[in-house]
C-alpha cells in the first residue's frame, strides 16, 4: 500500500478508487515519500500534486512520532511553566484574538474544514454516496466525543472539585465566577484542561482525515499519465475509461481541494502552536497530561476500533 512520510492511508477513506493494471499509481520512494515520474510542474495537475506533497510533510508526520513529540513537549513546556514567562497578551492571554476567535471555536472550526474538504472530494470518486455516508457518520460521532467530554465532563469535574478560598477558609454559597471577581478571594479545582484537549483531539483528526490525499495523488498522476503502472489486489479496480471519466471532474474540482485541504493544513499548524501557549502559560502539569491523554485515547479508539473497516 502506499505510504507518505510513515503514514498509510485507511483503505476505507480510499475505497473504490485504485486502478487497475492497465491504469497508473504511485510508486514509493525508498524514504518513504511519492516518487514523481514526471517533472510536477509541467501541468496543472503537477502543481496541486507539489502542493499537496509539501502539506503532507507536516500532516503525515507518523501519529508514534506525533505522539513523542506532544508527551516530550508537555514535558518540557510545562518545565518553562514554572519560569513565568512574560506574557505577549496579543498572543498568549485568555482575550487574544487567537484565543477568542479561534481556539474558543476550535471544534468548529476543525468540523467545519474538515467537513468542507470530505464534501468537495466526493464529485472525484467512482462512488461519491457510500463516502459521504462514511463521511457523516465520522462527523457526528467526533463532534458528539468532543462534546461529552469538553461541554460536559470537564466542566462537571471542575465543579465538583472547585472550591472559593479566603485567606485559606473555604467560602460557600459562592460561584466560580463571583469569587473570581473578589479581592483577596481565590477559586481553586482540578481543571482538566480543555485546550490540551482540544488542540490535541483536533489536529489528530485532521491528520486521519487528510489520508484521503493519497488517492488525490494517484488520480493526479493517472491523468497527466506517469509511467508506474502496479496492481493492487486489495482494493477494488478502476479501469482506464472510468478513470478518464474523472478526468473534468478533477479538473473543476482539483484547485476548491486544494484550497479546503491547505486550510486542513494551517488549521493543524494553528492548533499546534496553541497547544504550545496553553502548555507553557496554563494549567498545572497533571491537567494538561490528563487532557492530552483523553484526546490520544478518544483518536485511537475512534481510528483504530471503530472507524477503520466501515467507515
Amino acid at each position: 500500500m502506499s505510504t507518505l512520510g510513515g503514514v498509510k492511508a485507511r483503505p476505507p477513506l480510499r475505497s473504490g478508487s485504485m486502478f487497475n493494471s492497465h491504469s497508473v499509481a504511485v510508486e514509493d520512494s525508498q524514504d518513504g515519500g511519492l516518487k514523481n515520474t514526471k517533472n510536477p510542474g509541467t501541468s496543472a495537475a503537477g502543481v496541486w500534486e507539489s502542493a499537496v506533497c509539501w502539506c503532507n510533510t507536516y500532516l503525515h508526520i507518523s501519529p508514534k512520532w506525533k505522539i513523542m513529540y506532544y508527551a516530550l513537549s508537555l514535558w518540557l513546556f510545562s518545565m518553562l511553566k514554572e519560569t513565568h514567562p512574560p506574557h505577549l497578551d496579543f498572543l498568549t492571554g485568555k482575550h487574544s484574538t487567537l484565543n477568542q476567535v479561534f481556539v474558543k471555536l476550535g471544534w468548529l472550526w476543525t468540523s467545519s474544514v474538515f467537513a468542507l474538504y470530505g464534501i468537495l472530494s466526493l464529485p472525484i470518486h467512482k462512488k461519491p454516496l457510500p463516502i459521504f455516508g462514511r463521511l457523516c457518520v465520522r462527523y457526528v460521532v467526533t463532534t458528539l466525543i468532543f462534546y461529552v467530554w469538553c461541554a460536559m465532563i470537564f466542566p462537571m469535574v471542575e465543579s465538583y472539585t472547585g472550591a472559593c478560598l479566603h485567606k485559606q477558609i473555604q467560602v460557600f454559597d459562592i460561584t466560580k465566577k463571583d469569587c473570581l471577581k473578589r479581592n483577596g478571594y481565590f477559586y481553586h479545582s482540578f481543571d482538566i484542561s480543555g485546550h490540551s484537549y482540544l488542540m490535541t483531539y483536533c489536529v489528530l483528526i485532521l491528520m486521519e482525515e487528510s489520508k484521503e490525499s493519497l488517492y488525490f495523488l494517484q488520480l493526479s498522476r493517472y491523468l497527466r499519465k506517469a509511467e508506474n503502472p502496479v496492481e493492487d489486489n486489495d482494493r477494488p479496480l478502476l479501469d482506464r475509461n472510468e478513470a478518464l471519466h474523472l478526468e473534468t471532474k478533477f479538473t473543476i474540482m482539483g484547485p476548491l481541494i486544494l484550497v479546503s485541504y491547505v486550510g486542513l493544513f494551517v488549521l493543524c499548524v494553528l492548533w499546534d502552536f496553541m497547544l504550545v501557549i496553553t502548555t507553557i502559560y496554563y494549567h498545572t502539569f497533571s491537567e494538561k497530561v490528563l487532557g492530552s491523554a483523553l484526546a490520544l485515547c478518544m483518536w485511537y479508539l475512534l481510528y483504530h476500533f471503530i472507524f477503520p473497516k466501515k467507515l
